[in-house]
């Protein structure tokens, strides 16, 4: 991000909860509850985003994969593919980011073997929209899944941050299982989300109501059928629970929680100084990823 980016960004923080604590305190004598409808709208949509900032930057194929349809696609109609043959693994961004967010697992991963997947979520990479929805990004993992060559084995499917939380509910909801599971910086619930944002910026325990009504509207659920606790399929495979000490978006408590709701067959393994993002591209933690997917026992 250059100097310019960064203070608008600096500003449009600012201003957003200067606006926030503006509607919150607007006497509701005078104007019923509109302004706390009006603050709901404006920050579920901030919840929302996918994009921020000005124009979108058009996104190409990673380097070194090569784009492949996905079979009556509705959510995602191309996976990026990294190898001819082997079992595949199918790798989930995070919330805002993009597939090649995952690339730095590619490597590791076809050293041992297998074919990567990585696909654009919902209004994220190459697909358009700013917006979308845990429903929305859950069933695009789902369709992958399920639709793209159904008869490959899948070895195993690795989630990022949100992207974990998507992996978990579609391997519950999905016909096709994948037989490992490694979830890196992932929170426990849509829940453990809100509340992070809702300190972020300021935000009211009145507008905080609203936002979940909205929520629940927009997704089709309320916001706590997201999950782990009541998603993951216990016992179901090995998984591994990644999580850096010092990351500052999801706490790392966090991942006692995922691995619990896992069962038995999940373990943690925690990192120090790499925080939410750059744990994806440490080189210990992708070949502690690797060596997992291919069948070691985590340390």
């Amino acid at each position: 991000m250059n100097s310019l980016e960064s203070l608008t960004s600096q500003a449009r923080v600012f201003a957003s909860r200067w606006g926030f604590a503006l509607l919150d305190r607007s006497p509701p004598a005078l104007a019923g509850e509109l302004p706390g409808k009006i603050a709901g709208k404006w920050a579920t949509n901030l919840f929302m985003e996918t994009r921020r900032g000005g124009r979108d930057l058009p996104v190409g194929i990673p380097a070194g994969a090569t784009a492949k349809p996905v079979r009556d696609g509705e959510k995602v109609r191309n996976v990026y593919v990294w190898g001819k043959s082997g079992p595949m693994v199918v790798l989930v961004h995070g919330w805002g980011a993009d597939s090649a967010a995952m690339c730095s697992l590619v490597r590791p991963l076809r050293q041992r073997g297998y074919r990567v997947v990585a696909f654009d979520g919902p209004a994220h990479g190459s697909n358009q929209g700013r917006r979308t929805t845990m429903t929305e990004f859950v069933a695009s993992v789902r369709e992958v899944l399920e639709r793209f060559d159904p008869a490959a084995e899948v070895r195993a499917i690795v989630g990022h941050s949100l992207g974990g939380l998507a992996a978990v509910a579609a391997s519950k909801l999905s016909q096709r299982v994948p037989e490992r599971m490694v979830l890196l910086s992932a929170p426990s619930c849509l829940n453990e989300a809100l509340r992070s944002f809702v300190g972020f910026w300021g935000i009211s325990s009145r507008i905080e109501q609203q936002i979940r009504k909205e929520l629940s509207r927009s997704h089709g659920v309320p916001i706590e059928h997201w999950d782990v606790r009541t998603l993951a399929s216990r016992d179901r495979f090995p998984a591994l629970v990644l999580h850096d000490q010092d990351d500052s978006f999801v706490p790392f408590a966090q991942a006692d929680i995922v691995a619990n709701a896992l069962g038995s067959t999940a373990r943690i393994e925690l990192t120090k100084g790499l925080g939410h993002a750059r744990i994806l591209a440490d080189q210990r933690t992708t070949s502690l990823v690797a060596d997992f997917v291919a069948g070691a026992q985590a340390a």
